[in-house]
């Protein structure tokens, strides 16, 4: 007797539709693990530059100041090019005077002698949200608000 040797069209099809499943399945998992770097990696960035300002106060001697502009979705030092936040993160600033704002320019100053003048930053993507918080020792302060589910 003579046996051929080989997979069946049914059998072909079944495989291909396991792999597409799992691999459908991997990618809706780990969907969320990329929103929450890119959400963790513009908190470092802001925090690095409220520190860089913050230095620069500091050694010059004269007030920096780090705006936050809701309307472009940047942020950065006064005289220096904006840097974009990343696709996908909502910016929202908390001032104590005027509560939460979701447009506008608004402004975080750092004085040489370390007194700080301005509100909280909050970076939200769809599942997380974290607060920067200006911070006369450390310029900046990150704090997980919130996990969304």
């Amino acid at each position: 007797m003579h046996r051929d040797s080989g997979f069946t069209l049914l059998e072909l099809i079944v495989v291909l539709f396991l792999i597409s499943l799992i691999a459908g399945i991997a990618v809706v998992s780990f969907a969320g693990t990329f929103s929450s770097g890119t959400l963790d990696a513009a908190a470092r960035s802001l925090v690095a530059t409220m520190k860089q300002a913050r230095m620069q106060s500091s050694v010059s001697g004269e007030p920096q100041t780090v705006f936050i502009d809701l309307d472009a979705g940047s942020y950065g030092i006064d005289g220096t090019e904006g840097r974009a936040f990343p696709r996908g993160v909502s910016v929202t600033f908390v001032d104590p005077l005027a509560g939460k704002q979701v447009s506008g320019m608004h402004r975080i100053e750092f004085d040489p002698v370390g007194g700080i003048r301005g509100g909280t930053v909050l970076l939200q993507t769809q599942k997380r949200t974290v607060s920067v918080r200006p911070d006369p020792l450390m310029a900046a302060v990150v704090e997980k608000v919130e996990s969304l589910r």
